[in-house]
C-alpha cells in the first residue's frame, strides 16, 4: 500500500509540473530568426545616464528617447529627443538607404545629414540586434517576464564584443562588455524588448541604460523621403 501511495503521489506531482521551459539557446536562435525575417516593426527607445558623444557614433550617444518604425532593408522614421549638452531638442529623423534627414527644430524644415543614416544599422539583420541575440555570452536560464504586457521569457547575458564592434565600428565602447536582458514572447518566440546596461558607446558609463521595445511585427509601413 505504501508503494502504491508513493506512485500515486509522484503521478500527481508530474501532472502539476506543467510544460518544460525551452533552453536559452533555442529561444535566442528562434528570436533571432523571427526578428531578422520581419519586414517591418515598431520600436521605442529610452536611454539614461548618457555620456559624451564620440567620433563615429551613429547618433546613439545623444539620443535619449525615440519612437518610430523600421522598414527593411534600410528605411527608418522616428520622432526622437536629443540631448545636446543639457539642451533637450525634439526632432524627427528619416533614413532611406544611405541618406538621412532631420527636422530642424528652428525652421521646421527637413535638413539632410547623412551621418545619421547609420542609425538604421542597429536593426540590420546582418550586424545589428539580430546578430547580437545569437552571440549573447553566458545566457541565463529563461525566467518569467513581460514586455509592455506581453508574457515572455527573460534571458540575461553579456553582449559579444565582436558583435558590438561590427555594429558600431569606431564608436563601440572599449570597456567591459555591456549586459543585455531580452524578453522573448512565450507564444511566438519574437523579441519584444532588450535592455542594455553599461558601455555601448565610448563615453558611456556603467550606469548607462538603453531600453528598446519592439512591437507591431510586419504591420503595413511606408517610409518615404520627406517632401
Amino acid at each position: 500500500m505504501l508503494g502504491l501511495a508513493i506512485l500515486m503521489t509522484m503521478g500527481v506531482l508530474a501532472g502539476c509540473s506543467g510544460p518544460s521551459v525551452p533552453t536559452s539557446t533555442v529561444l535566442l536562435a528562434a528570436a533571432q530568426k523571427n526578428f531578422n525575417d520581419a519586414k517591418t516593426f515598431h520600436f521605442t527607445l529610452k536611454a539614461d545616464h548618457l555620456g559624451p558623444k564620440p567620433a563615429g557614433d551613429p547618433g546613439l550617444s545623444s539620443l535619449s528617447a525615440a519612437e518610430g518604425d523600421v522598414q527593411r532593408p534600410d528605411r527608418l522614421s522616428t520622432n526622437g529627443t536629443v540631448d545636446l549638452g543639457g539642451l533637450t531638442v525634439s526632432t524627427q529623423l528619416v533614413v532611406v538607404g544611405d541618406q538621412a534627414w532631420y527636422q530642424n527644430p528652428l525652421t521646421g524644415s527637413f535638413d539632410e545629414d547623412d551621418s545619421y543614416a547609420s542609425f538604421v544599422t542597429i536593426f540590420d539583420p546582418t550586424k545589428g540586434i539580430g546578430v547580437a541575440l545569437a552571440a549573447l555570452r553566458n545566457p541565463s536560464t529563461p525566467s518569467d517576464g513581460s514586455a509592455n504586457g506581453t508574457p515572455c521569457w527573460k534571458i540575461s547575458g553579456d553582449v559579444d564584443s565582436a558583435a558590438l564592434s561590427a555594429l558600431l565600428g569606431a564608436a563601440a565602447g572599449s570597456a567591459k562588455a555591456p549586459r543585455a536582458t531580452v524578453c522573448i514572447g512565450k507564444s511566438d518566440n519574437k523579441l519584444y524588448s532588450i535592455v542594455l546596461n553599461g558601455q555601448v558607446i565610448a563615453g558611456d558609463t556603467d550606469k548607462t541604460t538603453r531600453t528598446i521595445y519592439i512591437s507591431k511585427y510586419d504591420a503595413p509601413v511606408n517610409i518615404q523621403p520627406p517632401a
